[in-house]
């Protein structure tokens, strides 16, 4: 970048030479500069400011098509599913979440697959003694994953939540 200003300072104290400093602009005035070397006219802008108007409404309008499009959408696809079998896994899906929020957890992915260890924490954490679900279960969590490979740990999460408080009524009666 090159000096704006250059000043000369003439030599004090009986100095025999002056010095000359050079001054470059801050970014403020460098900012000021570009600005008046691109400046619009009056005119510019008012055209500029026409076009902004006619895009913007333009864009408004699409968008409005496009929501009513969407809602339609949505409304047919509604429709189907209500005498589809999916509908109640969308029910199931709900319920699930239902349950997760009132336990004060985040469910798993649906990807997730069963793990002994892991089924061993989430028990933990939702306070379920592993003795009461081996009695309600009618077996560990390695024998559920064993018998069980298809199923992911947000369905064996689900379960667990769904019947949780019967595990714990249940499971001791069992014990006797």
């Amino acid at each position: 970048m090159s000096p704006q200003v250059s000043t000369y300072h003439p030599p004090e104290n009986g100095a025999e030479n002056g010095y000359l400093t050079l001054d470059y602009p801050s970014a403020r005035a460098r900012d000021l500069q570009d600005r008046q070397q691109h400046a619009l006219t009056e005119t510019d802008r008012k055209v500029g400011a026409r076009a902004a108007n006619q895009a913007r409404s333009a864009n408004a309008k699409a968008a409005a098509d496009d929501e009513k499009r969407r809602r339609d959408l949505i409304g047919e696809r509604q429709k189907m599913l209500r005498g589809s079998p999916f509908w109640n896994e969308r029910a199931v899906e709900d319920a699930r979440r239902q349950l997760a929020e009132q336990a004060g957890i985040t469910l798993p992915y649906s990807t997730t697959p069963l793990d002994p260890k892991v089924m061993t924490e989430w028990l933990k954490r939702l306070k379920v003694n592993t003795h009461d679900y081996e009695a309600w279960c009618g077996g560990s969590v390695g024998t559920f994953c064993h018998y069980n490979p298809d199923w992911s740990l947000r369905d064996w999460l689900a379960l667990v939540l769904e019947y949780r408080d019967y595990i714990s009524t249940f499971a001791p009666q069992a014990r006797t």
